[in-house]
């Protein structure tokens, strides 16, 4: 099962209004997603024109769609700036893949999320050490070299998936699917992190790989079918 799967139906149970998605390069993700007010955050966006024309075509909500070209800090500070009372019902969390961004956009996002909102986060659940390694950019990565690099990289999301299973007031999972799709929602948590687990920040990669299930909450892929069950929709 890939991400867009998971956002889709998602979004069959979910019915948003509204759809955010950070980190967003060429859009194949984005403009697949069928909302009616779609927000776009990258500081450099990859999509070509003839992507956007046909991706109007095929699917006509994109023909509003809003594209913010800056980081998503500058996005969430230019809202509050401006006092938006913007809020979203989805977000799509797929930028920076360092703890403390992925960390920071889904706290930013939660400051925005609807009652019944749902965040999901992508590239949760590194297979090997080098597919984690720890870097400021892809690039910074790919210079890095990693023993074992194969050209994926999901960074070291995981921690921040970590830091916000800390939380009472969050239910946090991750799919066992396309590099690990974590979705997040206020709600009371369903499960907790192992005993005496260190501080996110300072966890390394072994310690994740021996607690890979507990720290991730990590479901099968079915189980999402369980999860859309529960889901309240926005729109009747």
């Amino acid at each position: 099962m890939k991400r867009t799967e998971v956002i889709g139906r998602i979004v069959q149970a979910l019915k948003p209004r509204t759809y955010l998605e950070i980190g967003v390069w060429n859009g194949k993700v984005f403009l697949g997603i069928e909302v009616a007010e779609k927000h776009a955050v990258d500081p450099k966006f990859c999509i070509s024109l003839t992507d956007k024309l046909l991706g109007s075509i095929k699917n006509p909500t994109n023909l509003g769609n809003h594209y913010h070209e800056v980081t998503s800090d500058e996005f969430f500070r230019s809202l509050d700036t401006q006092k938006s009372p913007l809020v979203f019902d989805l977000v799509f969390v797929d930028g920076l893949h360092t703890h403390a961004q992925a960390f920071k956009d889904v706290e930013n996002s939660l400051q925005r999320l609807s009652p019944n909102g749902i965040i999901i986060v992508h590239d949760c659940n590194p297979p090997h050490k080098a597919v984690g390694y720890p870097a400021e950019s892809f690039e910074a990565a790919m210079a890095a070299n990693p023993e074992g690099w194969d050209g994926n990289w999901t960074g070291d999301v995981w921690k921040a998936i970590m830091q916000l299973r800390k939380r009472s007031d969050l239910e946090v999972f991750v799919l066992d699917c396309d590099y690990g799709v974590a979705l997040v929602r206020k709600a009371p948590a369903i499960s907790k992190l192992p005993a005496g687990c260190p501080e996110p920040a300072a966890a390394e990669y072994e310690y994740f790989a021996a607690h890979r299930q507990q720290i991730l909450d990590l479901r099968p892929t079915g189980y999402l079918e369980e999860f859309v069950k529960t889901v309240k929709p926005i729109t009747g």
